[in-house]
């Protein structure tokens, strides 16, 4: 019982500092984009086009955030599973820690990259709006989570 507790908590640590460490860049990327396509923006209308750009930007952001979390859940479902004799047991901890640590993952780092705010910002997408991409992410991380503990777990034997 003790090691899969462990384990989850080592795949949601994992998710956990992801997290933290992509809304910080996310919120970076965005402010570079903002200085660049509305503040400092030049041409004929900056104006109509910064917005979108800079929403552009916000949704690539997230996708990349999307697309990290699946292969993230492989990884640490893969060296968590290596800790487990059966295959079952791994791919509960994989899985289960998969699932809640991009959950986790995906709230901070999105919600850290909202934080952007002023000039350009009223074209971004309402966090709310990202709810059907995020609980497709958070199956594919159980799912990759699971199936890379498995594997890890043949390690073990």
């Amino acid at each position: 019982m003790r090691a899969r507790r462990t384990g989850v908590v080592f795949v949601v640590s994992v998710y956990l500092v992801a997290g933290v460490a992509f809304g910080l860049v996310g919120l970076t990327s965005m402010l570079w984009a903002q200085a660049q396509f509305v503040a400092e923006a030049g041409g004929s209308s900056p104006g109509e086009f910064g917005p979108v750009l800079l929403a552009v930007v916000y949704f690539q952001t997230t996708v990349a955030f999307l697309i990290a979390a699946p292969l993230l859940g492989a990884a640490t479902g893969a060296m968590a599973g290596s800790r487990f004799r059966s295959g079952r047991e791994a791919a509960a901890v994989g899985g289960g820690g998969g699932a809640l640590g991009c959950v986790v993952m995906l709230l901070l780092s999105i919600g850290v990259t909202s934080l952007v705010s002023g000039a350009g910002t009223g074209q971004l997408y309402a966090i709310g709006a990202a709810g059907v991409p995020v609980l497709v992410a958070t199956l594919a991380a159980g799912v990759t989570g699971g199936v890379g503990a498995m594997l890890g777990s043949l390690a073990a034997r």
